[in-house]
C-alpha cells in the first residue's frame, strides 16, 4: 500500500481475508507494527477500521479498480490523504535465489561450478 502524504509516500501493508461481504485481517505499518483490521466490501466500494492500541482509528475507504488493485482516501485524526494498493502474492522462498547461473551465490563471485 502506498500512502501518498503531503511531503512524502509512505509504504505499508496489510493482510486481508475476506467472508462474504466482510473483511478481517491485519495491517503492518512502516516500522513493522501489526494492527487489527476490519471492513467490509460492498460492490467495488470497501472500507476498513484500523484500530490502534491507543483507541485511534484509521479509516481506509476505496474503490477496487481491476481485480488487483485499490484506490481511496485514508482519513486519520489528523486528516485525509490518498492512498493505492495492489494485490501481491506472497513471494516464495526460490523467488529470492540469485538470479545468477546455479542460483546460488559463492563467496569467490561466481555463481555456478558445473560438475566434472
Amino acid at each position: 500500500m502506498q500512502i501518498q502524504r503531503p511531503n512524502s509516500t509512505d509504504y505499508s501493508h496489510f493482510q486481508l481475508a475476506q467472508d462474504g461481504d466482510a473483511l478481517r485481517g491485519t495491517y503492518l505499518d512502516r516500522s513493522g507494527k501489526r494492527y487489527p483490521l476490519v471492513g467490509n466490501v460492498d460492490g467495488q466500494s470497501i472500507r476498513m477500521i484500523v484500530t490502534l492500541p491507543n483507541g485511534t482509528t484509521l479509516l481506509l475507504e476505496g474503490r477496487l479498480d481491476g481485480t488487483t488493485d485499490m484506490v481511496g482516501e485514508l482519513t486519520m485524526p489528523d486528516g485525509a490523504v490518498p492512498f493505492t494498493a495492489s494485490y501481491r502474492p506472497k513471494e516464495k522462498w526460490i523467488e529470492n535465489v540469485n538470479p545468477s547461473p546455479g542460483g546460488i551465490p559463492s563467496n569467490n563471485g561466481g555463481g555456478y561450478t558445473p560438475p566434472r
